[in-house]
């Protein structure tokens, strides 16, 4: 009887579980996971037409701002979003501090990258899925993860705190 009890509840889990998922990405469901971590954001549309969001660091963080871009969207939602965030170091930083972050990550956390871009700005990027569903929890770890190691980041290049 354990066994059978066991099972049924194994099924009544997974069957929660999927009622839980998430299968696109909106500003709504990304924005709420900033706003519970006390950020402020503003919503608007890329030049697609795609959501945008653009997160207020307001001090919290070292990052210039962070932006949400969406990508494969639909009316329902999106397929994907990158998490993006800009710095200003006091101190030119090299294409050798950055693989050293880099190679740092990969070999330890393995989710975010950073970059220089083509106008020399200092750039962390972190890609979210949802293809095939994501908890609403994962999302949430998913998001504090990105705000943690933009933080460590900015500390890492010497990026003052914003105001």
């Amino acid at each position: 009887m354990r066994i059978v009890t066991a099972f049924v509840f194994s099924i009544l889990l997974a069957t929660s579980a999927n009622a839980q998922s998430i299968t696109k990405l909106t500003a709504e469901n990304v924005g709420a996971t900033f706003a519970t971590n006390g950020f402020r954001f503003l919503e608007s549309a890329d030049n697609r037409g795609y959501p945008l969001i653009q997160v207020e660091t307001g001090g919290l963080i070292h990052a210039e701002n962070i932006n949400v871009f969406f990508y494969g969207c639909v009316p329902e939602g999106c397929e994907d979003i990158t998490l993006y965030s800009w710095y200003e170091p006091a101190t030119p930083v090299t294409a050798a501090q950055i693989n050293t972050w880099n190679d740092i990550f990969q070999s330890t956390r393995n989710w975010s990258r950073a970059y220089i871009d083509d106008e020399g700005d200092v750039i962390l990027v972190m890609n979210i899925n949802a293809t095939g569903g994501i908890g609403p929890d994962a999302l949430q770890i998913l998001i504090n993860t990105y705000l943690v190691e933009a933080q460590d980041f900015g500390v890492w290049v010497g990026a003052e705190t914003t105001q």
